[in-house]
C-alpha cells in the first residue's frame, strides 16, 4: 500500500529528527538504540522501522520519562518536523512502568498517516556490545537534518536480541526473520555456538518456518526503500531468507 510505504518515510524522518534533538535533554550516554532502528541507521538495512526502541542505561529511569518530554515538546523538534510538512499527533503515554517508559503518536503529512512509537526500557540486562557512531549519513540530509550520533548495539549484540525476540515474541514477526538475514549476511561469525542458548535457536528456527509470505509481504515489503520493493517482494526470496536464518541458527544448537 503507497499510503503505508509514504508513511513510513514520514515516521522515519520523525526518528532521525527525535534522535537529533535528544541529546539537548538526555546525554547520549544515558541511551542505545536497539532493534530495527539500529539496523536502519547503522547497519544499512533497507526496512524502515515503524517505531524506534531504546534502552535506558542511565542511573535514574524516572529522569528519561520527562526528559523524553522535553524534547519532543521542544521547538527543534517541532521546527524540524515543521520543514517537512511532518506532524506528531495523538501521543499518549500509554505505559510508564519501572522498566518501560512507552510514547504512542501518529505521524502524518502530505496526505499520508502512520502510527508510531517510542520505548526506552531500562530492565538492568542492557548488552556491553555498545558503539559510538554516526548514523548513516544518507537519510535525513536531503530534509536538512545535522548528522545524528548515538550510542547503538553492534552486530554480535544485535543478532543475540533479534534471536531471543525471534523465539519469544507471543506473536511472530516477519522483520525479525528479515533482520537476523541482514545480520547473518553480514556478519556471519559474530555469533558462535553457546552464545545463545541451543534450545532458544530451535525456537527460533521454528518461529522462522512459521510466518507465511503474506505476513512478511504486509509487514516488511511495505516498509522497505522504494528501490527494493520489486526485488524484495518475491516468495522464492523471502524462502531463502527463511532457510539462511535456519541454517545459521542450526549452527547454534
Amino acid at each position: 500500500m503507497i499510503e503505508v510505504r509514504e508513511g513510513a518515510k514520514l515516521v522515519e524522518f520523525l526518528h532521525l529528527a527525535f534522535l537529533q534533538v535528544l541529546p539537548t535533554r538526555l546525554p547520549v550516554t544515558e541511551y542505545v538504540v536497539k532493534g530495527g532502528a539500529n539496523l536502519r541507521l547503522f547497519f544499512n538495512s533497507r526496512r524502515r522501522s515503524q517505531g524506534i526502541d531504546l534502552d535506558y542505561v542511565g542511573a535514574a529511569f524516572w529522569r528519561a520519562e520527562e526528559r523524553v518530554d522535553a524534547a519532543l515538546a521542544s521547538r527543534a523538534f517541532v521546527d524540524l518536523l515543521r520543514t517537512q510538512g511532518v506532524e506528531l499527533i495523538d501521543l499518549a503515554k500509554t505505559r510508564q512502568t519501572d522498566t518501560t517508559r512507552r510514547w504512542k503518536f501518529a505521524v502524518q503529512g502530505g496526505g499520508a498517516r502512520l502510527n508510531s512509537k517510542i520505548e526506552f526500557s531500562a530492565r538492568g540486562t542492557a548488552d556491553s556490545e555498545v558503539g559510538f557512531d554516526v548514523a548513516r549519513s544518507d537519510i535525513g540530509r536531503a530534509a536538512g537534518l545535522r548528522a545524528v550520533r548515538a550510542n547503538h548495539y553492534l552486530a554480535s549484540a544485535a543478532t543475540r536480541q533479534k534471536i531471543h525476540v525471534l523465539a519469544e515474541r507471543k506473536e511472530t514477526e516477519p522483520r525479525d526473520v528479515f533482520d537476523l538475514d541482514l545480520l547473518v549476511s553480514g556478519y556471519p561469525n559474530t555469533v558462535s555456538p553457546g552464545d545463545v542458548p541451543p534450545e532458544l535457536a530451535a525456537k527460533a528456527i521454528d518461529a522462522a518456518f512459521a510466518i507465511p509470505f503474506e505476513a512478511y509481504e504486509e509487514l516488511v515489503v511495505e516498509y522497505l526503500e522504494d528501490d527494493f520493493v520489486e526485488i524484495y517482494n518475491r516468495p522464492e526470496v523471502w524462502e531463502e531468507m527463511v532457510t539462511r536464518v535456519a541454517e545459521f541458527l542450526e549452527t547454534l544448537r
